[in-house]
């Protein structure tokens, strides 16, 4: 899912670039807000049906560091501050995964002890039966 977001929102980047030549508050506020949409996507997509809590789909804001002067900086600045936003949500993503499925894997746990306890217990009953 990573990746898919990533191979659709980086190639925006040059249009944005273009599109919001000027204050970078405005052009970052309009990366996260894609980089947003190509995080909560995929998640809906694909684990929407599971009945999991909210799922964390908010990026934090794009942040570029100071003094980026220059198109090839400002990209590459650019590609960096989205890479480490969509490996944050995607992280947090799977945390949530993994916390809703503890409590399924505790509950699995005792049915696969209770059916081991009913299957020694007909083992028993059979071979007292053969006996």
């Amino acid at each position: 899912m990573r990746r898919a977001a990533w191979r659709k929102t980086i190639p925006a980047l040059p249009g944005l670039l273009e599109l919001y030549a000027g204050p970078l508050s405005v052009w970052s506020a309009e990366v996260a807000a894609r980089v947003e949409v190509e995080i909560r996507e995929p998640l809906r997509g694909h684990l929407g049906g599971y009945g999991l809590p909210v799922l964390p789909t908010e990026a934090a804001a794009v942040v570029l560091p100071a003094g980026v002067t220059g198109p090839d900086a400002l990209y590459a600045a650019l590609q960096n501050a989205v890479c480490v936003q969509m490996v944050a949500a995607f992280a947090a993503a799977v945390d949530a995964c993994s916390h809703a499925l503890e409590p399924m894997l505790v509950q699995t746990e005792k049915m696969q002890a209770h059916l081991r306890r009913c299957v020694q217990d007909l083992q028993d009953l059979g071979m007292s039966l053969r006996g």
